[in-house]
């Protein structure tokens, strides 16, 4: 389940960039732009099953 490994190492391999230089990812929308959530930040990939906590891979 989640991204196999091997196709996470070629998308670092394709970008040229190990994981720690990629994550964390930061986002914010402009303020009036959206509703709810508009901010927060991605620690890597994650796998999500339901009724279990995200696991993050990278």
């Amino acid at each position: 389940m989640g991204i196999p490994k091997a196709t996470r190492q070629r998308f670092y391999s394709a970008v040229g960039k190990p994981a720690e230089a990629i994550f964390p990812i930061t986002f914010a929308a402009e303020p009036g732009l959206a509703t709810g959530l508009t901010d927060g930040e991605v620690e890597g990939f994650y796998t999500m099953v339901l009724g279990q906590a995200p696991l993050l891979e990278l």
